[in-house]
Parts: structure tokens; sequence; C-alpha cells
């Protein structure tokens, strides 16, 4: 096989000086006769400006490794900087993302154009007792609102005067490690601070136009029954449906067949029999609204929906990353609070942790009303004994109890016993589905 001729460059300074050393000792060198010796020249004497190339080469092998380390040093450094630079990269874009998502987060909770929890009275003089016990550290006390602007009562409403078709006392103590929630009835009488129809769900929007609504519900719920409020939040009935669709749907137990007839038609529009189901968000506002053919009306509507709370909590509990960040629109659109965001999530994760024994709802107890306010509306009235011992059991500390006489809603005529108090464990709210389809 023939070799590939490489050309390579001809040094022909360095072929003149080598033809004037083999020159040089041709003419110096003796005759040589047989039978003598031959001894190789001695290398002749090299010029004084010409380089040594053994004493080149073997000073160039010396400095390779030098070289080599120098460069391997050098690389070495160049790796190490890319490396740094690339953490401090991805540290920053770590903290850039978690500052946007805080700040979107934060963003998005804004306070509600319904007003604030700031005191709508004010007492100069200060001479009124207040019933409010002094707050406890590690407490926090919320108003839950659940808004409805499309009411089923003949008043009408909008976007700017919604009914408070939702109300809930939350208390979460931190310390004790519970949460204890109160429901109060929508149809509580409450006289003209409920409006046209007196009742308390009536409030908000009664008193939006004075600049606000949210005060307004907000101390007469602290003035009458002695709690104290701390923040609030706000969600529309809308937001809960998102909320639901968010998880894909909940499991809830259905306690009874529930059908919707048109009462003009008298067609069937809804209907949802009794059992465990998964719903979605749809069949969940139609479970939340049902009251069509309920005994109390309103009042099993509240023990019903119990039931969603529980389902609600229970998915909660098990919520993932992709859960959460499916349930920041539905908080953009629908979620006001003027809780700040680490709060929201110290207390979210607070709540994921409690076992559902720990976690209570109650609710007001009421008198069906003998007579209608202004000749058309059916309020609710406050059974303000039962009502009183219920707040001083679980509510109200042991040296401050609160007396029926100081329950503030107006009286009206009543017919009928008061409703049960009910206060219930998630836990035991759960087990009425358990042990009803053990019994089917």
């Amino acid at each position: 096989m023939s070799r590939s001729q490489i050309n390579r460059p001809i040094d022909l300074s360095r072929a003149r000086v080598q033809n004037r050393q083999r020159m040089t000792s041709s003419a110096a060198a003796p005759q040589h006769t047989a039978g003598t010796q031959h001894r190789p020249a001695q290398n002749p004497p090299r010029p004084h400006n010409q380089p040594d190339p053994r004493a080149a080469a073997r000073n160039t092998a010396n400095a390779q490794p030098e070289r080599t380390s120098a460069a391997r040093r050098k690389k070495a450094r160049k790796t190490s900087k890319r490396v740094w630079s690339a953490v401090v990269c991805v540290l920053l874009l770590v903290f850039v993302s978690a500052g946007a998502v805080y700040w979107y987060a934060d963003s998005i909770m804004n306070e509600s154009e319904l007003g604030s929890l700031n005191p709508t009275n004010t007492n100069p003089q200060g001479n009124e007792e207040t019933i409010v016990p002094p707050d406890m550290k590690g407490v926090k006390n919320i108003l839950v609102l659940g808004l409805d602007y499309d009411s089923d009562d003949p008043i009408q409403r909008d976007k700017k005067h919604p009914n408070t078709d939702m109300i809930m006392y939350v208390r979460l103590n931190a310390n004790e490690h519970t949460m204890q929630m109160i429901q109060f009835p929508r149809d509580i009488f409450v006289g003209q601070e409920g409006g046209n129809a007196g009742k308390i769900n009536g409030i908000l929007a009664h008193n939006v136009d004075a600049g606000n609504g949210l005060g307004a519900l907000s101390d007469y719920i602290q003035k009458s029954f002695g709690l104290p409020i701390d923040n609030y939040v706000t969600i529309d009935i809308d937001g809960l449906k998102a909320v639901v669709d968010a998880f894909y749907g909940i499991e809830i137990y259905i306690p009874r067949d529930m059908r919707y007839y048109n009462e003009t038609t008298h067609a069937l529009e809804g209907e949802l029999l009794q059992g465990w189901r998964t719903l979605n968000g749809e069949q969940c506002e139609f479970f939340l609204r049902y009251r069509q053919g309920l005994p109390r009306a309103d009042i099993d509507r509240l023990v019903m929906q119990r039931q969603f709370y529980a389902a609600l909590f229970r998915r909660l509990k098990t919520a993932s990353v992709g859960d959460i960040v499916n349930l920041l629109p539905v908080a953009e659109y629908y979620l006001r609070t003027d809780i700040s965001t680490l709060d929201l999530m110290s207390m979210a994760i607070e709540v994921s942790t409690m076992d559902g024994a720990n976690i209570s709802m109650g609710r007001i107890p009421v008198y069906a009303a003998a007579e209608k306010y202004n000749g058309k509306h059916s309020p609710v009235v406050v059974a303000k004994k039962e009502t009183a011992d219920f707040l001083n059991q679980y509510f109200r500390p042991a040296d401050r109890p609160i007396s029926a006489e100081q329950i503030g809603t107006p009286e009206w005529p009543t017919t009928g016993g008061a409703t049960e108090v009910a206060m219930n464990t998630m836990n035991e709210v759960a087990s009425e589905g358990m042990d009803a389809q053990h019994q089917n």
C-alpha cells in the first residue's frame, strides 16, 4: 500500500550548515590504509551562533509538561467559572420565579370593592361595654361570605349589591390545632339593617352604597353575637363551582333524592339521587342551592351543605401542586380577602395537617317566624337562649360568658321549637354517609 505524500517545509539554512560540516570533515580526515583501524570522527565544532538541536529538543521535552499542567489549570478555572455561573443563573431563576409567584398570588387576593372590616360606627365616648372578648394569640377569626348575584329571593341583585347567602364564621386555633365553624342561616331576622327583606343576607347589599357593606355586616355579627372578626374572605357562589371543576369533581354523599321541578311548567329540570356521587361544579351548584320540598327550607339546606364542606376538606387534604396551580385562576377571579399571602399559606398548611376530628361545624339555632316581614318576607328568628349556650360552650372564654339578653338581634313573633345547634366534626359528617351506605 502506498503512503500518501506529505509536503514538509525544507529548512535550507540548516541544510547549508550540514554541507559545510561534511566538507570540513572530509578535508581534515587522514587517509586510511589497509590494516588501519577506523575511528569515527569527532563532532565538528558548531558555530557560536547556531543552537544545539539536541539541547533544544531536550528543553522542549522538559517544558511540555509545564505547559500542559498550566493549560489544565487554566481549563479547570474556566470550567469552574462556567459551573458557578450556571449555579448563579439557576438560583436567580428560582428566586425570580418564587418572587413572581408570590407577587402574582399576593396581587390576585385583592381587597373587596364591597368595603372592609373598618368599623362603620364608632363610640368616641367609650362608655358602651363591648361584648366581644379580647382576641387570643395564635387564633384567627375569619368571616367567610359566599356572594350570590342571582338570588332566588324576590329582591333582585346585581354585581354591586350581592346577597351573602353563605355566611360562615371560622375560628382557626393554631394553639390547639383545631378549626371551628358557625353557619348563619341566611334568613335570620335583622329588621331594617337587612333592607326590604329584613334578613341578615341583605346587610351587605343594603349598606354598600353607604361605602362599607362588609364593615356593616362585620359590625352586626360582632355586636349581636359577641364574636371577634379579624379578617374576611369572599367568594362568588360560582367560584365554588370553579373550585370543584379545578379538582375534576369531588365525591359527596347525597343524603336524599333531590329533584327540582319548574314551578311554571312542572318539568323536571334537575336531579340528584341519594348515595355517594362524584359531582362536577354544575352539579355541586344544584346541590348547594336545592331546597324545593325540604320541610325546613333553608335550615335543611344548611344540614345538607355540611356534606359539601366535608367533601371539600377531604379533597383539599390530598391536593397536589398541580391542583394548586389549577386553583390560581379561580382565586384571581372569584376570591377577595384582606389576609396576606404568607398568612394564607400558613393557614392552609395548618388546616391540611388537621384530622377531621379537629374540624367541627355548628349553626345558629332559630325559630320559624309567625308573621311575614313587610307582608311578604319569611325570616327566621334567632333562638337567643340556645344561641348564648352554644356560643358559651364553643366560642366564648369561660370567664366571659354571653347572656341571652346580650344577643342583639331584634324580636319578632315566632312559632314552633328552636332548631338544633348540631355541632359535628367533619369525621362525624362523613360517617353519616358511610352508615347510610352500609344500611342500604
